[in-house]
């Protein structure tokens, strides 16, 4: 694996955005578009998590020839993927400012903008996002673990400090990044950019959403039982980061408390949901972190 030789030396008022693709080829193409329509200089580099030849094929087709291509040697999920561009980043790169965007990210218009100005505003503001769908702000505590909370809309440029940006997409200070590490490779998905907002805020540095700049992700190509064995052991994981090992116990037994639910909602969800979660659940007290069990990938 050989990263392009671009990935240190765009110009140091571009932003560097790094887009995680997977198998999503004309989602991709769409948002690397949307990307370069945003009234900021960007340079962008596509990461590939060892897409199918045909997904990859499709993917360089359809990308502008500016744009780098990063190809990795296997599925490596969302943080220890992104750390492979991030890392070098991190310590030789001349921009201020970097982007990670999932493949599937649509954004509005001025989206990129608003939330870069709101970092040039405010020196201590380590990582930022856009309003992802609904006004909602993330919110962290040891009992609900991660999670959203509904508040009205603030005024379009204002930005509401949170425990950390939603994970569509964020921008990321570069000299915050020196100070914390990039991402923790545990997580493998879902949760990652929950960890590293607590890192940054234990360090002094803010997160925060901007209002007015909006993003979305209307297809999530992420399948089911993944999802809910990540959210489950990743949910422990962060709260025992955050308060300890009594904190993660007692998420871990709401998670499983969940898992016993009337056997109807069983039938109706999908049993394998149920069995994912509690094997998330199980998963983190045998410290199986990183990459789940590959049955978790099919589309079921």
């Amino acid at each position: 694996m050989k990263l392009p030789a671009s990935l240190i030396s765009a110009p140091p008022e571009c932003l560097r955005v790094f887009v995680l693709h997977w198998n999503r080829p004309a989602e991709c193409v769409r948002t690397v578009a949307e990307l370069g329509r945003q009234g900021v200089p960007v340079r962008i580099t596509v990461i590939d998590n060892r897409s199918e030849p045909e997904n990859l094929r499709a993917l360089i087709d359809g990308l502008p020839a500016s744009t780098d291509v990063l190809r990795l040697d296997a599925n490596l999920g969302w943080g220890r993927a992104l750390n492979e561009a991030l890392r070098p980043w991190i310590s030789e790169g001349p921009e201020e400012l970097c982007a990670v965007c999932a493949h599937d990210a649509a954004l509005e218009p001025q989206c990129l903008e608003r939330v870069v100005a709101a970092l040039h505003a405010d020196a201590r503001l380590g990582l930022a996002c856009p309003q992802h769908g609904r006004p909602e702000v993330v919110e962290f505590s040891a009992t609900k673990g991660v999670h959203l909370r509904h508040v009205p809309a603030g005024v379009d440029g204002d930005v509401v400090q949170m425990p950390a940006p939603h994970g569509t997409l964020s921008i990321l200070r570069r000299r915050c990044l020196q100070e914390i590490g990039a991402f923790d490779e545990r997580y493998f998905a879902y949760g990652d950019e929950t960890e590293i907002g607590i890192r940054a805020a234990r360090a002094g540095w803010r997160s925060g959403m901007v209002w007015g700049a909006r993003v979305s992700n209307p297809g999530t190509s992420t399948p089911h039982r993944l999802r809910a064995y990540l959210l489950a052991r990743n949910n422990i994981l962060t709260v025992h980061l955050q308060f300890g090992a009594g904190a993660a116990l007692g998420r871990a037994v709401v998670t499983l408390a969940s898992c016993l639910k009337p056997f109807w909602w069983a039938q109706r969800n999908g049993l394998g949901l149920v069995a994912a979660r509690a094997r998330g659940t199980m998963d983190f007290f045998l410290r199986r972190f990183g990459q789940p069990p590959s049955k978790y990938f099919d589309r079921r």
